[in-house]
C-alpha cells in the first residue's frame, strides 16, 4: 500500500514472522524466467495418513524489450515525430497495462514514422519469439477512398536494409480491435540488433496510423525438468531425492498425520540447475497460524491499521494503554482470514496508545 509507514511515538507495531505455509521460492533461471512459486499443499485436517500433491509454478519469462508495455512512457525507445504514449482510452489486451502507443503517419510530412530500440539477446539454447499487439486504422486516399496499398505497417529486426519480419497493408484490420502477433527470432540469439516498428506512407495523399502495446522478446527454453526432494529434516541431500519430472506437480502418498515435511525443487533449464530454498508443510491436524506484521498509516485524523490475513486463521485487532496490559480491548469483530488484507480505523483522540493484531484460534 502506498504511503505505508510506522506511526511515530509510543505506538507499538507487533510483527511476528508469517507462517511457514506462505511459500515463495526464488529460482534465477539463467535470465530465462523469473522466480517461480512453490504452492502450499492443502491441509486435510485429518488424523489419518494423507495423500499430498506438491505443486509449483514457473516464473514469468524474461522480456528482453525494455519498457515493452510503455508503462514508463517512452523510456528505452527512440522515436520520430508521430508517436505518442496514451492512457487507457481504448480496450487493451488483458496483459498490456494502462498505457499504449499511438502512431500516425502522413504522406504530406515525410511519409514515415518509426519507433526503435536496440536489443541484445543472450546466447542460450532454445528459441526466441517476438510478440506484440496492435491495431491499424484510417488508411484511405481522400474521404471514403480505397485502401492505400502503399501504406505499410512493418516490423524490422535489423537496420541493414534487410526485409521486414512483418509487413502488411495498414488498415486492413481497421475496426477489428487489438490483434496479437508473434515472429520467430531465434536466429538473433547472442546478437545485438535494432527492433523497429515503422508506419510508411507511399503517396502524399495517404494518412493512417496504429496503436501498439505489449512488445515482448522472450527466450523459450528447449527443455525444463525438476528434481524433487522431500524429508523430515531441512537438510535435504541425495538420499532425499524422490525423482525427476517435466510436470509441475508431484504426488505423495500415505504421509503420516501431524508430520512435518521439508521439500525443495531443483529446476534444470537447458542443463542449468538452480535450487530453490527449502520449505515445510504439516500433514493433517491443525495448521499453526502466526500473527502477520501489523502496519499503520495516518490519514484523515485516523490511524489506519492493516495486515495480510492467512486462509484458515481467525484474527482480532486490539488496543491498550500499555504494552504489557492485561486489558487489551477489541477493535471491531473477529476477522476470518481469507488471504486478503484486513483493516481497522481508530480515531487519534482515543486513550489507547498501543495496538496489535492477534490470532484468536
Amino acid at each position: 500500500m502506498s504511503g505505508v509507514r510506522q506511526v511515530p511515538g509510543p505506538i507499538m507495531i507487533f510483527a511476528r514472522p508469517c507462517a511457514a505455509f506462505t511459500l515463495s521460492c526464488v529460482l534465477a533461471l539463467a535470465a530465462v524466467a523469473g522466480p517461480p512459486t512453490l504452492i502450499v499443499p492443502e491441509n486435510n485436517a485429518s488424523d489419518q495418513p494423507a495423500d499430498v500433491i506438491l505443486t509449483w509454478e514457473a516464473g514469468a519469462l524474461t522480456n528482453y524489450v525494455q519498457n515493452g508495455s510503455f508503462e514508463q512512457f517512452s523510456a528505452g525507445w527512440d522515436a520520430s515525430s508521430g508517436w505518442a504514449v496514451s492512457s487507457s482510452s481504448v480496450d487493451e489486451p488483458a496483459a498490456a497495462g494502462s498505457r499504449f502507443v499511438t502512431v500516425t503517419a502522413d504522406g504530406r510530412s515525410g511519409g514515415e514514422t518509426y519507433l526503435v530500440q536496440t536489443v541484445k539477446l543472450p546466447r542460450l539454447i532454445g528459441s526466441a519469439r517476438l510478440s506484440w499487439s496492435d491495431s491499424t486504422y484510417g488508411t484511405t486516399i481522400g474521404p471514403g477512398g480505397p485502401l492505400d496499398s502503399t501504406m505499410r505497417w512493418q516490423v524490422y529486426t535489423s537496420d541493414d536494409g534487410s526485409a521486414p519480419v512483418y509487413d502488411r497493408v495498414a488498415g486492413e484490420n481497421d475496426g477489428a480491435g487489438w490483434q496479437p502477433h508473434d515472429v520467430d527470432v531465434s536466429s538473433l540469439k547472442g546478437k545485438s540488433f535494432t527492433l523497429a516498428f515503422v508506419m510508411e506512407v507511399g503517396i502524399p495523399s495517404s494518412r493512417g496510423g496504429a496503436i501498439l502495446d505489449d512488445v515482448r522478446i522472450e527466450i523459450i527454453p528447449q527443455k525444463v525438468e525438476y528434481e524433487i526432494y522431500l524429508g523430515p529434516k531441512a537438510n535435504l541431500g541425495a538420499a532425499q531425492l524422490l525423482g525427476m519430472t517435466a510436470d509441475s506437480s508431484w504426488n505423495l502418498s500415505n504421509l503420516a498425520s501431524g508430520s512435518t515435511n521439508y521439500w525443495k525443487i531443483n529446476q534444470i533449464t537447458d542443463g542449468v540447475r538452480v535450487s530453490s530454498p527449502v520449505f515445510q508443510f504439516v500433514v493433517g491436524g491443525s495448521v499453526p497460524v502466526e500473527a502477520p506484521p501489523l502496519l499503520a498509516e495516518l490519514s484523515g485524523g485516523q490511524l489506519h491499521l492493516h495486515a495480510l490475513t492467512q486462509p484458515g486463521g481467525f484474527y482480532l485487532f486490539e488496543q491498550a494503554d500499555a504494552p504489557d496490559s492485561n486489558a487489551w480491548q477489541p477493535i471491531g469483530d473477529e476477522i476470518v482470514g481469507d488471504g486478503a488484507e484486513a483493516a481497522a480505523d481508530v480515531p487519534l483522540d482515543v486513550a489507547a496508545r498501543f495496538f496489535r493484531i492477534r490470532v484468536t484460534r
